[in-house]
């Protein structure tokens, strides 16, 4: 098989990020800040495997120890609970010691853990190298037992997709999601040698192009054509975004699909959008080169229509239910009937076409090329 990478060690500075420009120091490995929970009054447990220290926000100590028994700990405005003891701040950090783990709500982490309150919200962030939330990644996002090239490229664009969100810094207090709002993050409960060694051997390798970061967006099952970025997204309308025919996701679970919906349903949805009834009836009016669904035709009232987005039909119906905008649809005797290909929004990767590319021995670097046309892989630190 061949492992091929197209490498080039930089020296440089990255200018942009394709709407907002950025210089990065591109020789240490950064951190990542993960968001684990923004609940409310919800009650976590928090628990080390082995030292660990607990500072206030001004570095002070607030305690420490050999390990940290499974302890309460909760976030109301105006402080943090921890065991019962109320402290008056806005901020904790528990900090590990050597190789320690920090198990929250019962899943181990490497790293540190914040304690933030903003606003009424209470955040729990993971802060940790980015090699070792790459090597996290790969298992919530893939089965370990896929071709290691497969695996090797879903590790590239993992990696290219943390880093885009860190350099951009939209959100004040992490970087990233630990769910599929980003990527799928489960902690130290998803790696194992294998994960940690392709994490090893494609260590500080990212995609570029023309020598930018891009949002290296990725999916499950592309149904036979993934999607332009821009249609989806409002993204930027490039060459490695901009979709592009697959032949390889034919043997995903996914592929092909059929979901019923109760007319009531869809006239509730209606109804939610200020749209007065009665519901006459709903139909395909845009789509892309691809067949994907841009938007729906509704008709109501008296001879009255107005166009719907079919992502937001998608995100109302549930996401796992109309798995992907690329169907059709038929009025039925027991509903609307929607008959479509593929899972996710279909942009990027194909993961299950990834894997068939694997299978068939393509190397990482032809399957990031084929669903990143004119991208390059480059290492940003050793």
């Amino acid at each position: 098989m061949k492992t091929i990478f197209l490498v080039l060690f930089c020296t440089l500075f990255l200018v942009g990020c394709f709407g907002k420009s950025a210089q990065k120091n591109l020789e240490k490995e950064p951190s990542i800040r993960v968001c684990l929970t923004q609940a409310v009054n919800k009650e976590n447990t928090i628990e080390t495997t082995g030292e660990y220290t607990i500072l206030n926000h001004d570095g002070s100590l607030v305690q420490e120890g050999k390990k940290l028994e499974p302890a309460r700990l909760m976030g109301k405005e105006g402080g943090i609970w921890l065991n019962g003891k109320k402290y008056l701040t806005e901020r904790l950090e528990i900090k590990n010691q050597g190789n320690a783990l920090i198990q929250v709500n019962g899943i181990p982490y490497r790293g540190d853990i914040l304690c933030l309150m903003d606003g009424s919200r209470f955040l729990l962030v993971n802060v940790l190298s980015i090699e070792n939330y790459i090597s996290s990644v790969i298992g919530s996002e893939m089965l370990l037992s896929w071709p290691e090239s497969t695996l090797e490229a879903q590790a590239i664009i993992a990696r290219s997709f943390a880093y885009h969100e860190k350099a951009n810094q939209k959100k004040t207090f992490f970087d990233v999601y630990d769910s599929t709002a980003s990527q799928a993050y489960k902690g130290a409960s998803k790696e194992n040698e294998k994960s940690q060694a392709i994490v090893r051997k494609t260590r500080g390798m990212i995609l570029l192009y023309q020598n930018r970061l891009f949002k290296t967006f990725f999916h499950s099952t592309c149904g036979g054509h993934t999607a332009n970025a821009h249609n989806v997204f409002d993204y930027y309308d490039i060459s490695p975004l901009s979709g592009r025919e697959c032949p390889f996701c034919k043997t995903s679970p996914h592929y092909s699909w059929a979901y019923t919906v109760d007319p009531e349903i869809l006239t509730n949805f209606l109804k939610d959008r200020k749209i007065p009834p009665p519901f006459q009836g709903i139909s395909i009016e845009k789509t892309d080169k691809a067949k994907r669904v841009l938007s729906l035709k509704a008709f109501f009232g008296n001879s009255q229509t107005c166009s719907i987005k079919a992502s937001d039909l998608r995100h109302d119906l549930g996401a796992n239910k109309l798995k992907s905008t690329l169907f059709t649809m038929e009025s039925r005797p027991e509903g609307i009937v929607f008959e479509g290909k593929g899972w996710g929004h279909g942009v990027g990767l194909c993961q299950y076409g990834a894997k068939t590319m694997g299978e068939k021995g393509h190397s990482s670097l032809e399957i990031l090329t084929f669903y990143y046309p004119s991208s390059q892989v480059y290492r940003l630190w050793k």
